[in-house]
């Protein structure tokens, strides 16, 4: 009895220095840790225990935490240069008739050649300027201006033996400025297109994963206009009193209507690239006018003819943008660039004389027919902008 009441109590005492040696080591397995030989209760954080991450914090693992980090509040703006040309789905400035003595037996053969304005790659800029909250909640204006004049001309000698050249301008209200080449003569077409631009935004910065939302909505005034000009001079038999024919036609349309866009950036690593895209559409509702002017000097006489069209409208415009963007923290603000293709279509704006050239018999007829066809544009945009 003696020796079992002996190595009893040592296996007791052995059993207690081994539950203090388990208190003291660090939590395992989901075990209650103890300090100083007490247990921490379960309702109390586990000293040095890490925070749940945030899905700002899940993105800033090395893998794209610069999309992922909106940052402070505060101002927004920046400027921007597109280098676009616009296309137009009908926009003549001419046909030209040529007819000569080559058909079968030596018959009078007629070729038609319609000719385009021809329009260029062009300078645009853009300026936008906002305020945006810790919420990602603001708003901003935006405003782009594109403007191109052109010029072509035509010229003819005078007519050889069995041989004739005819010209006719596009119609603008039902007036046509043509000639021939009895004598030498020459035609002469300028247009201008002007696109002025005005977005008033509300913005929400919404973060989905590594990938940065900016959602809009708002207002949009536009405001464009088109001019179409054909002078001739030629056509008289004399050159002491030769044939002048003008016509001068504008073409404009203003609108105000809602305009909403997506704007995307997902970062690739953390080299500051981040792949950029951004879709935009509105619905301009307004008015459209034409006014056209012929004028007529020959043969001693000046005649002079007006026309003009007022109608209202509703044009719906489409954008998108595909490009790369790259970012970076400049002390407490954030500066980046952008690089993107860009695209737009204007559905129904029209042209500048607002006609399509008909045929007769295979020759240009000086009567046509009015079509508000589409207008595009497609390039580049070359922005720099900051969030302070």
């Amino acid at each position: 009895m003696k020796h079992l009441s002996i190595w009893l109590a040592g296996a007791l005492a052995l059993a207690w220095q081994t539950g203090v040696l388990f208190a003291a080591d660090p939590p395992v397995n989901g075990e209650v840790p103890k300090v100083e030989g007490k247990a921490i209760p379960d309702s109390q954080p586990i000293p040095g225990a890490p925070m749940v991450p945030s899905i700002a914090g899940a993105c800033a693992n090395g893998a794209c935490d610069h999309g992922c980090d909106r940052g402070r509040g505060g101002l927004i703006g920046g400027a921007a240069i597109y280098w676009i040309q616009p296309y137009f789905e009908n926009n003549p400035a001419f046909l030209v008739s040529s007819t000569t003595q080559t058909g079968p037996g030596g018959t009078a053969r007629t070729v038609t050649d319609r000719t385009d304005i021809r329009h260029q790659m062009d300078v645009a800029p853009q300026l936008w300027l906002g305020y945006i909250g810790d919420d990602g909640l603001g708003a901003r204006i935006r405003w782009w201006y594109f403007r191109q004049g052109t010029e072509q001309t035509q010229s003819f000698a005078a007519a050889t033996p069995g041989t004739e050249v005819f010209i006719v301008s596009a119609p603008a209200q039902g007036f046509s400025a043509f000639t021939d080449n009895d004598t030498p003569a020459t035609m002469t077409v300028t247009s201008k297109l002007e696109l002025q631009v005005w977005d008033v935004e509300a913005i929400q910065d919404v973060q989905l994963g590594c990938w940065n939302l900016l959602a809009t909505g708002g207002l949009r005034l536009a405001h464009l206009n088109q001019r179409y000009n054909a002078f001739v001079n030629g056509n008289s038999g004399t050159s002491a009193n030769p044939i002048q024919a003008t016509v001068l036609s504008g073409h404009s349309f203003s609108g105000l209507g809602p305009v909403v866009a997506l704007e995307s950036r997902r970062p690739i690593g953390n080299s500051g690239l981040s792949l950029y895209g951004l879709i935009r559409g509105a619905v301009l509702f307004g008015s459209a006018k034409q006014n056209a002017t012929d004028i007529f000097t020959g043969f001693g006489a000046t005649e002079v003819n007006t026309g003009s069209d007022h109608r209202d409208r509703v044009l719906p415009v489409g954008e998108l943008e595909l490009g790369v963007e790259y970012g970076q923290a400049m002390g407490s603000s954030r500066v980046f660039g952008q690089v993107a293709l860009v695209g737009q279509q204007w559905w129904g704006a029209g042209s500048a004389s607002r006609g399509d050239p008909i045929y007769s018999l295979g020759a240009p007829n000086t009567n046509g027919s009015v079509v508000d066809s589409d207008l595009g544009f497609l390039g580049v945009a070359f922005r720099l902008g900051v969030n302070y």
